[in-house]
């Protein structure tokens, strides 16, 4: 991964609860844009689940809470467009560095964002990659329905009033191009919003990559739909 994808696109900052639940838009990666690393596990996730910036096209990086990180995107190549599925065997979340507890009951206490070098170069042996063909047109709704939702990314009043959460799914996504990579993230979206329209696409996504219905990709067709739908709608 090129230093420029992990300025604009690696502020995967704040991400397994710590960012609040938006109503509507995608939130701005607002780690990246600051150029704040601190959080070591996002960058090892980042080299791990993604290509380089000019090799992807749609992408998304997805942190669950208990369940193993996974990366969705789509490239192209000599045989056309593929949709490409990143994921890891175990969470690195469980790879974290650790100190001492104090807690008599508790040996050690993991460290939020950290992680542990040779659990890091162990699990990047473990990367499972499998990808299905798209067709042209596909591939490029897709990469309107990242152009329109990211082209929104914004700080809102409801995001400003909203708690944090413990648990959930955090979404990081970005489209890469000549200029740059536009990025957003978000958080266990309410339903009904752009937010949680373009996390049902990725999902779909993943479910098109994991079924291995080559060119049966109505599903996958019908939330970029809805998602668009609801974007022009609220222009």
């Amino acid at each position: 991964m090129t230093p420029s994808s992990l300025i604009l696109f690696l502020g995967i900052l704040a991400s397994q609860g710590s960012s609040p639940r938006p109503n509507g838009d995608l939130l701005p990666e607002e780690g990246a844009f600051a150029g704040i690393f601190h959080w070591k596990s996002h960058i090892a996730l980042s080299e791990m689940l993604l290509p380089d910036d000019r090799e992807r096209k749609s992408a998304v990086v997805v942190l669950p809470s208990f369940e193993a990180e996974w990366a969705v995107f789509v490239t192209a190549g000599p045989t056309g467009r593929q949709v490409v599925l990143r994921a890891l065997r175990k969470p690195l979340s469980a790879e974290s560095a650790k100190v001492p507890s104090k807690d008599p009951n508790v040996m050690w206490i993991p460290v939020p964002g950290t992680v542990d070098p040779k659990g890091v170069a162990t699990a990047a042996k473990h990367v499972a990659q499998t990808s299905a063909p798209l067709s042209d047109e596909t591939a490029r709704k897709l990469e309107l329905a990242w152009q329109a939702a990211l082209a929104r990314v914004r700080y809102t009043e409801e995001m400003q009033r909203a708690l944090a959460g413990a648990d959930g799914t955090s979404y990081h996504f970005s489209q890469c191009g000549q200029q740059g990579c536009f990025t957003g993230r978000t958080w266990s979206p309410e339903g009904g919003s752009i937010a949680h329209g373009i996390v049902e696409v990725a999902e779909a996504m993943r479910s098109y990559v994991v079924a291995r219905r080559v060119g049966k990709d109505s599903a996958l067709l019908a939330k970029i739909e809805l998602l668009m739908g609801m974007i022009r709608s609220r222009e």
